[in-house]
């Protein structure tokens, strides 16, 4: 029966391992230095060698000659590791068995010694899946393991694990395979099954395992059976659905020309959009490898924009014949650039003699004159306003425009204490709209008004000077004295007394309790 090619040229050492090279190197040093850990953890995207690392690591520690990093592939261990009968080697899905009942039964079977090696190893594939009550039942004994037991945990989203199960084991983290490496080694299983291929084709084939090499043996096992044993890259474009170079070519010669796009467009319908876009940007890549003399980095920073834009497009479901031409367009738009002096010189050349000698007088025509600081002033006080009527009001109503020199504005103050207060809260604002009216470095004095009236200056005599020290000296005492002769005024209150005197229920009180006189009892009675 014929395997597939991804099980018929499963690694079985590390040194068969496709580009994880410091892992298997780590892992070797480990294993013949006799410093095995207790538990491994080995994350990952899928098809990246997870599981063909564990059970090689398990039949390394297996081995009679073990632990080693090469195995001798000949021992019974060696053999029934490679046909996957070992007895000491359990592999568990915990996609499937997730539950704790599963857990626990495994821990039953840890408490069992290794029948034939000298350890026992469990391989725990997706382990991520467990449940909650599963990782905390596994805990403990992950920890600490009796000293026959070794795990090798597998998962492709170690997020979801709980930090307590990595802190407990040894985590090496497998990096997607590149293009090249993929390339590689798919070039040696085709000489192997002494298939026909061409490089570009192969090559074709690796970009759209995406970094799994699981993924590129299935596609080249598809396009073995496909290509009839000849592998073209005509061939592997046809059966992805993939579009070719030269219809590439063809788009971005439209693109650099004045040539209509409705043609090109025609041709690209028949493919599928997000498939279109995904190989222009490869072909874009090479572009910029190759230093193609038609594109330089702007357009190309415009050309993968384009891209983005077209996909974010295609993921709210637009139309994708509508996307389609969008996207050439764009692409056909981003290759036109113009520096702004050739286009100054482009306007220049079109406009008449006139319309620049009109241009030029046009300022002097249409100056307008500047304002005075006093117009400025009141522009401040409307600004002001605006912000804030109750401050503006204040503003308005407690200040006089003086003079503005130096960029020193001066008002007169007769600002009352309530607007003092309110307008010295708010100086900031009333500072900043100064600033931007008067300019930078703008300071604004004040001048106080004396509010006395005028008197007016007579020469003084003696006499005058004596009456008038007099006058001072008996002003404060008359108004320190004037509160105690003017009395408060009083409203008049009831006399109550004399209105209960009166009423008629006192005075019939007091007729009842008028006391009687007792006249003196004759003394002959």
């Amino acid at each position: 029966m014929n395997k597939v090619l991804a099980l018929k040229y499963r690694p079985k050492n590390f040194k068969d391992l496709v580009g994880q090279d410091t892992i298997s190197r780590t892992i070797s040093m480990a294993l013949d230095s006799n410093r095995i850990a207790h538990a491994y953890l080995l994350s990952g995207l899928r098809g990246s060698g997870k599981t063909s690392t564990a059970r090689i690591l398990a039949k390394c520690i297996l081995c009679e000659n073990g632990p080693t990093s090469n195995p001798c592939e000949k021992c019974d261990s060696c053999l029934s590791a490679n046909a996957g009968k070992h007895m000491d080697i359990v592999e568990m899905d915990a996609a499937s068995s997730r539950g704790i009942d599963d857990i626990k039964e495994l821990i039953e079977h840890i408490r069992y010694k290794p029948t034939s090696g000298k350890y026992k190893i469990f391989i725990i594939d997706e382990i991520h899946m467990l449940t909650v009550q599963a990782f905390n039942a596994l805990l403990k004994t992950l920890e600490e393991p009796p000293s026959f037991v070794r795990f090798i945990l597998a998962t492709t989203d170690p997020l979801k694990l709980p930090a307590t199960i990595l802190s407990r084991t040894q985590h090496y983290r497998f990096r997607k395979i590149s293009v090249a490496d993929t390339t590689k080694h798919l070039s040696h299983i085709l000489n192997l099954e002494n298939i026909k291929y061409e490089s570009d084709a192969v090559e074709t084939i690796a970009r759209c395992g995406h970094g799994s090499l699981r993924d590129s043996l299935t596609i080249l096992d598809q396009a073995i059976v496909f290509s009839k044993n000849d592998i073209t890259t005509t061939a592997v474009a046809d059966m992805l659905d993939l579009v070719d170079t030269e219809l590439l070519d063809e788009l971005f010669d439209i693109v650099l020309s004045d040539k209509a796009i409705d043609e090109i467009a025609d041709k690209f319908t028949k493919y599928e959009l997000s498939s279109v876009l995904d190989e222009v940007a490869v072909y874009l890549k090479d572009c910029i490898k190759q230093a193609d003399p038609r594109f330089d980095m702007v357009v190309y920073d415009r050309f993968f924009s384009i891209i983005g834009s077209s996909k974010y497009l295609l993921s709210i479901n637009s139309d994708e014949e509508f996307v389609l031409l969008l996207t050439i367009l764009k692409l056909k738009t981003a290759t036109k650039r113009y520096a702004i002096d050739n286009i100054i010189d482009k306007l220049e050349a079109d406009q008449p003699q006139t319309s620049k000698q009109t241009v030029q007088r046009s300022p002097k025509q249409t100056a307008k004159p500047q304002k005075t600081p006093q117009e400025l002033y009141k522009t401040l006080v409307d600004v002001v306003f605006d912000r804030s009527f109750e401050v503006g009001q204040c503003f308005e109503s407690s200040f006089e425009f003086v003079s503005f020199s130096d960029k020193n504005l001066l008002l007169k103050s007769t600002a009352d204490e309530e607007c003092k207060n309110l307008l010295w809260k708010n100086f900031d604002l009333i500072k900043q709209q100064a600033v931007q009216i008067y300019g930078n470095g703008v300071k604004i004095s004040f001048e106080k008004q004396v509010q006395t009236q005028p008197q007016e200056i007579e020469p003084q005599t003696q006499e005058t000077q004596e009456t008038q020290e007099t006058q001072e000296t008996q002003e404060p005492q008359t108004q320190e004295t004037q509160p105690e002769q003017i009395a408060p005024t009083q409203q008049p209150q009831p006399d109550t007394d004399n209105s209960l005197e009166n009423s008629d229920i006192v005075k019939e009180a007091k007729r009842y309790l008028q006391p009687t006189k007792i006249e003196k009892i004759p003394k002959d009675i």
